[in-house]
């Protein structure tokens, strides 16, 4: 192996025995300043990474030159993560002559991992059977990777990784950098389920699955909806059920005060929104979107514009980008004087659903900050908030874990990621709790205490319901 100064390729910014850090993986990274990190300038995508962990997990975080999908071929990317679990260079393979002896090699791209005996033998597996988790899934230029410790039996003392890119002149750390594991045990505050003291009105996101007439599940939905409580819901994949079905199910389920009945509104493809309040008028017409003007006068002064959405899957990039255009140019409509809707002024927005925000970055950034991709068709870009600010993606972690994946799939061969989203006007509403609910992280107290089973989420939906509770900002 070539040899080059550590001056020119890498800096070591911390030791082996650096401080922890507590890191959530939820596309923010402040939390990694302090962790044990390496800078390069060799040339590689990858120029710099950091490391820590806790009892439970080993975390990464890498950021690149060029943008990168992680985990697939979208904007093509080789970046593998290599460990040396037991820092020994004589067991496990010395892979790609990298100089480690690697036990586990993970390659994003392919969504493959191999993991190599003591003897250097090896066996394939698939990405999930390792537990990794990544923050973002869609293209960026940060990411953060969380392994599960448990998965792959990596115990305490010392371990060596690199990230391993083409050849061995772009890995980094170059040779391998040298990590303490320990017992060291992240304190998480669980999210309480009831909403925060002072909301107005809490607003809930679900990808249902097409599971509303499976009777067999009906006691789990029955239990997260008693145990949430939202005003306003936005449904995904409802399109073989009409509104009166579901405002059967949710009287049934959610019944309100005074024996009044639940407001549902159904759009031309498969989303509903259902409403504690009058629901005045709908949009169906926006792409796999459905806006709608709430009637929340009566605690606002003003109405409220929801909509619910379900962007385009699997490898549909171009669709989900259009779709993200066609609806900012129906948001520019309706903060702008005339046209379909006058939205009055001061207005909360919320736009949230199934946004399947995988492959590249535009769509998201298109919804939070209106800079449309093609102007030629949907107008001009702007400022979408009433401030002449972006919008805000709501950040909403699992109440009992420090990620904020909606959607999971363990015999799958995508890993966990943020399929769900809640994004909202924060010039005139303040997000008071937000989270989303996996049900099988509770503990047994927790479980008793919302009356709720373990296995609630996942009988009900391969995703997981988003909440945000909701104030109006004072004038």
């Amino acid at each position: 192996m070539k040899l080059i100064t550590s001056a020119f390729l890498f800096c070591l910014l911390a030791s082996s025995f650096s401080a922890q850090s507590e890191i959530t993986l939820d596309n923010k990274f402040e939390d990694w300043n302090t962790a044990q990190s390496w800078t390069s300038e060799s040339g590689g995508n990858v120029n710099r990474v950091a490391i820590t962990h806790d009892v439970d997990w080993v975390y990464f975080y890498i950021r690149t030159t060029s943008e990168v999908a992680l985990d697939e071929n979208t904007l093509p990317n080789s970046i593998c993560l290599v460990i040396d679990f037991d820092n020994d260079p004589a067991t496990g393979s010395n892979y790609s002559n990298l100089g480690l002896g690697a036990e586990m090699v993970l390659d994003f791209p392919s969504r493959s991992v191999t993991v190599f005996s003591s003897n250097g033998v090896s066996s394939e597996l698939g990405i999930n059977n390792v537990g990794v988790h990544a923050a973002p899934v869609y293209s960026a230029f940060e990411f953060e990777i969380a392994l599960d410790r448990s998965l792959v039996n990596l115990g305490n003392g010392d371990m060596k990784f690199l990230f391993y890119e083409g050849d061995a002149s772009s890995s980094i750390p170059q040779g391998g950098g040298i990590h303490a594991l320990t017992d060291f045990n992240s304190f998480l505050t669980p999210t309480p389920l009831e909403r925060a003291a002072n909301t107005d009105v809490r607003v809930a996101f679900w990808n249902v699955k097409r599971e509303l007439d499976n009777t067999s599940v009906y006691d789990s939905y029955n239990r997260i909806l008693d145990a949430t409580n939202p005003d306003i819901i936005g449904f995904s994949e409802v399109e073989d059920y009409t509104p009166a079905f579901v405002v059967g199910l949710l009287d049934m389920w959610l019944p309100l005060e005074g024996g009044a009945s639940w407001f549902v509104e159904k759009d031309d493809y498969d989303l509903m929104i259902a409403s504690r309040f009058p629901i005045v008028s709908t949009f169906p017409t926006i792409n796999r979107q459905m806006p709608a003007l709430i009637n929340t006068e009566g605690i606002w002064g003003v109405p409220t514009l929801f909509t619910c959405s379900h962007l385009k899957c699997c490898g549909g990039d171009s669709q989900r980008q259009e779709q993200a255009d066609d609806y900012m140019s129906f948001l520019r409509d309706a903060i702008e004087p005339g046209g379909v809707l006058d939205l009055p002024e001061g207005s909360p927005i919320v736009y949230g659903g199934d946004l399947n925000m995988v492959g590249l970055s535009g769509p998201i950034n298109t919804l939070e900050t209106g800079d449309i991709f093609n102007n030629n068709v949907y107008g001009s870009d702007f400022s979408p908030d009433w401030d002449g600010s972006d919008l805000t993606q709501v950040v909403a972690r699992l109440t009992d874990r420090a990620m904020d994946y909606t959607w999971r799939n363990d015999s799958g061969s995508y890993m966990p990621g943020k399929l769900d989203y809640i994004v909202v006007s924060d010039a005139v509403v303040e997000v008071l709790r937000a989270y989303s609910l996996q049900t099988s992280d509770l503990p047994e107290a927790r479980l008793v205490q919302y009356n709720l089973e373990s296995a609630d989420a996942v009988n009900a939906s391969d995703h997981f319901m988003v909440v945000a509770d909701l104030v109006l900002l004072p004038k």
